[in-house]
């Protein structure tokens, strides 16, 4: 599993398939910046100490909020439930350069309501930045497939998930909130391991539209988005994910010549 999503990791900027690595790199220098979902705080901890951000955090649990007040890194801590209506961000409305939301709206039941609210707290240059998870991955595909869904403690399906995205309903929620799509990039994930003996028998057609797909290769999306209105359908008619993946899906591909005899394709 790609070090994004093995929860509350320390931040590691060696690792290039992280979305830690990937969103700090976009971050400037002292900024002002909101943890949405702060939990241990280690990113927090990271900008504040390493990139002298100024950082508030927000979390659901307690244990969590406490574990970061010990950290003395965050300017404020704040307890609250996203599922419910709140004010209690509101006097920081125009301040934030970026407000950060990793591993957090597949966690709600109102996604767009939330993100609208929190909108507003943006500077005008301010950019809210998502991690989310890809349920397109080929290893949910494989899965289905077998007539199989199954909620596990951590990742794609984690059982505390509530919502579920692929790239077109990503594009869709943030043309319904009339936010453009500044960045969009990605983590991604072989999935030879997920194989099954049950799926022999059509393997060389399904072999071949799992590899020709670049959505299977996503494991999570890493979207970075302003309040300036943009049609983000580009991101589906040019495909750029899928031209700056090209490298990295052609070494994932050669991993997959090794495992082929399970699919039993032919080039």
């Amino acid at each position: 599993m790609p070090d994004n999503l093995k929860y509350n990791n320390i931040v590691n900027l060696k690792i290039k398939n992280s979305s830690y690595t990937k969103i700090i790199n976009q971050i400037h220098d002292k900024s002002f910046i909101l943890d949405i979902g702060c939990a241990r705080g280690y990113l927090g901890e990271f900008l504040n100490k390493q990139k002298g951000c100024e950082v508030v955090g927000v979390d659901f649990l307690e244990e969590f909020l406490d574990i970061c007040q010990k950290k003395g890194c965050y300017k404020e801590l704040i307890q609250i439930n996203l599922n419910e209506l709140s004010n209690q961000l509101d006097k920081y409305i125009g301040k934030f350069d970026y407000i950060l939301m990793l591993d957090v709206i597949e966690h709600l039941y109102n996604p767009s309501e939330v993100i609208e609210n929190l909108k507003k707290l943006l500077t005008p240059e301010g950019k809210i930045i998502f991690s989310i998870p890809n349920i397109a991955h080929a290893s949910v595909k494989i899965s289905l497939m077998q007539n199989k869904f199954r909620y596990t403690k951590e990742g794609l399906l984690d059982n505390s998930h509530i919502r579920f995205f692929t790239l077109e309903s990503l594009i869709e929620l943030f043309n319904s909130l009339k936010m453009s799509i500044d960045n969009l990039d990605y983590i991604y994930q072989s999935f030879y391991s997920n194989l099954d003996k049950d799926l022999h028998k059509e393997g060389k057609k399904i072999g071949n539209y799992l590899k020709n797909d670049f959505e299977s290769y996503v494991f999570q999306y890493i979207v970075t988005t302003s309040n300036k209105e943009k049609d983000n359908t580009v991101y589906l008619k040019e495909l750029k994910p899928i031209k700056r993946a090209k490298k990295q899906v052609s070494i994932l591909y050669r991993i997959f010549i090794k495992y082929k005899t399970a699919f039993n394709w032919k080039d």
